[in-house]
């Protein structure tokens, strides 16, 4: 999530910005509410939400055979679950926004702490850090999707 109205100046490789472009594979959602922002991070974020649209992902050449190798999600979770917009009167919506706002502050502190050992490792292995840090968010935030969604109805191909 970026913030493009936050006047902090920042740098990229010692270079500083001055705003933000979404290229070819961004997609990105302009919205002036952080909720709504919060609550389809928690969406898209959701395990279950990537268990689902496994099947409707594309592959890769190499794990294609072993029924692995999906890539490039895009707009799939739009095109095959019904995420529904963003309602502030909603409280399973106010409780993901709740729940993605928290992640978000644990990983910004769990950044702003770690040693760079600990920030050079393999991303996979920084990202299962990350994820065991944020276990009982990210397990009500798939409990919640999941309801929202109703994905124990819906069939995958």
């Amino acid at each position: 999530m970026v913030n493009t109205d936050d006047s902090q100046a920042r740098t990229v490789y010692g270079l500083n910005t001055q705003g933000f472009v979404a290229d070819t594979k961004t997609y990105w959602l302009d919205t002036t509410n952080p909720d709504e922002a919060h609550f389809l991070c928690a969406c898209l974020n959701a395990r279950s939400v990537d268990e689902f649209i496994k099947p409707f992902q594309t592959k890769g050449a190499f794990g294609a055979q072993r029924g692995k190798g999906q890539r490039h999600i895009h707009r799939r979770p739009f095109e095959v679950l019904p995420i529904p917009l963003f309602d502030p009167s909603d409280t399973i919506h106010l409780r993901l926004s709740e729940l993605s706002k928290d992640c978000h502050k644990k990983v910004a502190k769990f950044l702003e702490t770690a040693n760079k050992k600990t920030l050079a490792q393999p991303i996979g292995r920084l990202r299962q850090e990350v994820r065991e840090l944020l276990k009982s968010e990210l397990s009500e935030i798939d409990e919640l999707v999941a309801q929202l969604l109703q994905l124990e109805g819906l069939t995958k191909i």
